[in-house]
């Protein structure tokens, strides 16, 4: 098992695949991740926290499966922050060369788990954002039935007037 700690570099791109017809599909998930050291510097920002530098700076392709892909692709984008738990896979193959074939290798992480790096962005959790949007749904609705009831008041008031001006002048409605 390993552990990358790094940023995304492409957004997580989602594919549906199917072995065969007896197989359930399933869904896959690719994205790159880079993953630095970082070396603190003599500078600071404007709000005189220590600027740092990257340095041996590692970019790796990162595969995911089933719900775990789909929560990646839903929840990831480029600039991500993350920790990735998972194990190092390597493919190789060959490809046709002038003289002979040439041998070719890609190193990749299948992750087993995804989470947000909290050390460096906060996270909100799909409950909360769901608790505010309900709340902010809720409230939406009782302003609106408050307009409502604001706008039957005035219509009321209305008719009322109206009707304290016929019976004040009967004479000015008979036509």
């Amino acid at each position: 098992m390993v552990t990358l700690v790094g940023n995304l570099c492409s957004n997580p791109e989602l594919k549906k695949i199917s072995a065969n017809d007896n197989m359930p599909e399933t869904q896959v998930c690719t994205f790159r991740v880079a993953c630095d050291r970082k070396i603190p510097t003599d500078r600071t920002d404007g709000k005189g926290r220590t600027v740092y530098d990257s340095t041996d700076v590692l970019y790796i392709g990162v595969e995911c499966w089933g719900a775990l892909a789909a929560n990646a692709k839903s929840t990831l984008n480029v600039g991500s922050p993350v920790i990735i738990s998972g194990k190092l896979l390597t493919s190789s193959w060959e490809e046709p060369g002038e003289d002979k074939a040439v041998k070719r290798s890609i190193i990749r992480c299948r992750a087993y788990h995804i989470g947000p790096n909290l050390a460096r962005e906060s996270f909100v959790p799909l409950r909360k954002v769901l608790e505010m949007a309900e709340d902010t749904a809720q409230d939406r609705l009782k302003k609106l039935v408050r307009m409502h009831q604001e706008g039957q008041q005035q219509a009321q008031q209305q008719n009322n007037v109206k009707q304290e001006q016929v019976r004040a002048n009967p004479s000015g409605n008979a036509a």
